[in-house]
């Protein structure tokens, strides 16, 4: 979603660990990525080397493989502004972007409480509140992490603010945190409501899950012959592989 300013074969093994299709649904509805941190790379991403937005996936596929490393998946990762700046906080190798957005009251799905962040520090993965993330970040080394919202999961219950029905079927996708070693990337492939996509994850046995976007959303998953042509994204989650020896 954009908000406006102001108010949007190579290591087949490593690829396989990510095959996942979630039955808790129908068959085809939603696409569940899922990353052992321990074996593969995950890492959130903006910016190429001369300080532009990738805003695709075959940039950003590009932009990898000419340091020898694998794209294996990809997707949006998280809303932003006009220019593909991100809304919220965002994090890459230890440099912050952009700083946390508190904001309560503003204009569109980021500002539905609570919304959250989705890290990656010196103990893997977590996703938490955004009004928990201050504290967490005095005392944990974050390397990488992007701000959405609202959050779909919190402590393996659906977030009760969450409207019980609804009319709006969109197009979206997640990240789930299982555990600090484990994180499924999920897009709804079908349209379905925040509470039917929540409903998924918790299933899917999701501790915390975090909304990234909707009608936009896309993945790069070319194992499963989705490269995501049509996007313009500002930030997106990668899961890489190296091809360098010894990596």
């Amino acid at each position: 979603m954009l908000i406006e300013t102001g108010k949007r074969a190579i290591l087949c093994s490593a690829i396989l660990l990510g095959m996942f299709v979630s039955r808790h649904a129908s068959a085809s509805a939603f696409l569940d990525y899922r990353v052992d941190l321990s074996k593969q790379v995950l890492r959130v991403y903006l910016n190429d080397s001369q300080g532009r937005p990738f805003s695709d996936f075959a940039a950003l596929d590009r932009a990898l493989d000419s340091r020898q490393e694998t794209l294996v998946f990809a997707m949006n990762g998280g809303i932003f502004m006009t220019n593909l700046r991100p809304l919220g906080l965002f994090i890459e190798n230890g440099k912050v972007l952009r700083r946390l957005n508190t904001r309560q009251n503003g204009y569109g799905n980021f500002y539905m409480q609570p919304n959250g962040v989705f890290l990656i520090d010196q103990n893997g993965a977590a996703i938490l509140p955004t009004a928990q993330y201050p504290e967490h970040a005095r005392s944990q080394v974050v390397r990488f992490a992007t701000q959405s919202g609202p959050m779909l999961v919190i402590n393996n219950q659906i977030n009760p603010a969450l409207p019980k029905t609804s009319s709006s079927k969109l197009i979206r996708n997640a990240a789930c945190v299982i555990d600090k070693g484990t994180v499924v990337l999920s897009l709804a492939d079908e349209p379905v409501t925040f509470q039917a996509f929540a409903q998924h994850l918790q299933v899917s046995g999701c501790q915390d899950a975090l909304y990234l976007d909707g009608a936009i959303s896309d993945i790069y998953w070319p194992e499963r012959g989705r490269i995501g042509i049509g996007g313009s994204f500002g930030p997106m989650i990668g899961v890489s592989v190296s091809r360098r020896l010894g990596k």
